[in-house]
Formats: C-alpha cells, sequence, structure tokens
C-alpha cells in the first residue's frame, strides 16, 4: 500500500502543482484524510474534515452529498450534521466581519477571476487524461478502475468501500467537471490542474491494477519473483514519465494558475 505514495507524487498533474500553492493540492490531501478515518471508523473526525472540503474548492458540496450517501448507506445517520461544520463556523465568521451569514454564497470563491464564459468539449479531459494521469499511471487506473466497478456489480460485500468511497468520489469529480466545461456552468476554465483534486483516489485505483497486473505475469510465467519484477518495472515508469511530459525545473510565473 505504501506505492500509492509514490504513485500519487509522481503522477504528472499532481507533481506539476505540488508546490504551486493552488487549491487543488489541499483538496486532495483533505478528502484523502477524510477516506482514511471513514475506512478507520472514525466518522465523526470523516465528518469534520469532510466539511471542509467546499471552502476549498467548491466540488466539496458534491463530495458532502456523496459521503452523507455513505453514512445513510451505513445507517450512521448521526454524523450527518457533522458535515455542515466547517460551513457553520465560516458562515459565523462572516456573520462577525462581513455582517452577512450567507455570505459563502454571496461572496464569490474566485476572487479576482473573471467570469469566464468559454465551453469546451465533454471529453475534453477525458481525451487529455494521458498527459494528467500518465501513461503507465492511466494503464493501471482504468485496470482498477474496471476491476473494482466489476467487483461492484457482482455485489461482493467486502469491497463496498472500496467503490463508495474511492471509485465513486473520483467519477463524480471527473464527470462534473466535464460536465461543468461542456455547458459552461460553474465558471470552468478547463484547466489541466483540475484533475490534480483526485490523484490520490487515481493512485488507490492504479494500486489495485498494478497488483492484478503483475499476477497476471504470475500466472503466466509461473514464477513468483515475477511479481516484485513487474513492480518494480511500473513504479520505474510512474516515477520517469513526469519527467518527460512536465518541463524541470519550473519556473516561477504569476499567471500559472491560468497556464497550466
Amino acid at each position: 500500500p505504501v506505492l500509492t505514495i509514490i504513485l500519487c507524487c509522481f503522477t504528472p498533474v499532481f507533481m506539476l502543482n505540488l508546490y504551486s500553492g493552488l487549491t487543488e493540492i489541499l483538496f486532495a490531501t483533505t478528502s484523502i484524510i477524510s477516506v482514511y478515518f471513514l475506512i478507520k471508523k472514525r466518522f465523526l473526525l470523516a465528518s469534520l474534515f469532510i466539511s471542509l472540503l467546499p471552502l476549498i474548492r467548491p466540488e466539496g458540496y458534491y463530495l458532502i452529498v456523496l459521503f452523507g450517501g455513505y453514512y445513510i448507506f451505513l445507517k450512521k445517520f448521526r454524523y450527518i450534521p457533522w458535515l455542515l461544520f466547517g460551513f457553520a463556523i465560516y458562515s459565523v465568521i462572516g456573520l462577525i466581519y462581513f455582517k452577512n451569514f450567507s455570505w459563502l454564497f454571496s461572496h464569490t470563491s474566485q476572487v479576482g477571476i473573471a467570469e469566464v464564459k468559454e465551453t469546451g468539449s465533454f471529453f475534453q479531459f477525458l481525451v487529455r487524461s494521458p498527459g494528467y494521469f500518465g501513461i503507465p499511471n492511466e494503464i493501471m487506473m482504468v485496470t482498477g478502475l474496471v476491476a473494482s466497478i466489476t467487483v461492484a456489480l457482482r455485489g461482493l460485500n467486502e469491497n463496498k468501500d472500496e467503490f463508495l468511497l474511492i471509485v465513486l468520489p473520483f467519477l463524480v469529480y471527473f464527470v462534473i467537471h466535464s460536465f461543468e466545461w461542456w455547458t459552461g456552468i460553474g465558471n470552468s476554465q478547463g484547466l489541466n490542474r483540475y484533475m490534480a483534486a483526485v490523484v490520490p483516489f487515481v493512485a488507490v485505483l492504479a494500486l489495485r491494477g498494478m497488483n492484478l497486473i503483475a499476477l497476471v505475469f504470475v500466472i503466466i510465467s509461473k514464477k513468483v519473483w515475477f511479481l516484485t519484477l513487474s513492480g518494480a518495472v511500473g513504479v520505474f515508469f510512474v516515477i520517469y514519465v513526469p519527467f518527460v511530459v512536465n518541463k524541470y525545473p519550473v519556473g516561477y510565473d504569476k499567471y500559472c494558475s491560468v497556464m497550466i
């Protein structure tokens, strides 16, 4: 499982934005911490972290609904109100500072950025995804995604957390951004960096895919050491690819948030 850290940090779009101070990295960190606490059944802590997601990026509202559905699925209803904790705290702060309890809605979250009317293809993020995630990571991620969805459709109960907490958040985020860029809703600029926010989910799915691909090599070769070899080769290419896709070192650019 520790390989997910490598798969995450060396994903091209994540690595490029890692030191940028942009919201996608904070969103990725907070969301995967939330999922960690959910898996560990520490629901109150999970709710507090989840409640902060909309304050980092507006896509957090969709994930709040998704994780709220997870609580309903588990019949953990008493933790649902805590999903509004961050909103409540910052609303009170706004009431004190702005004299406006609903300032989170009345004040724009894209301060200093002009409204964008540009739109594009619904499939833009899908077509460009090899550049975001890197081809080795993408192959492993798609393999893991298909496997996870297949297991879920077969109704195997032990896979429910992976499907509900990894697959669905990734798909919801990806589809929502594709829809917003296609329709022009949500002031989407269609930027590559948007996908950095879900890279931790991609890394988990890629690890599942890596395990499956390595297992295939073991079955074909009938040699257990192929498991380690294939994994090492996969990790090598994951680390290598971002240095090919991106140009390093990355210089300072005050317009980087628009350019990437």
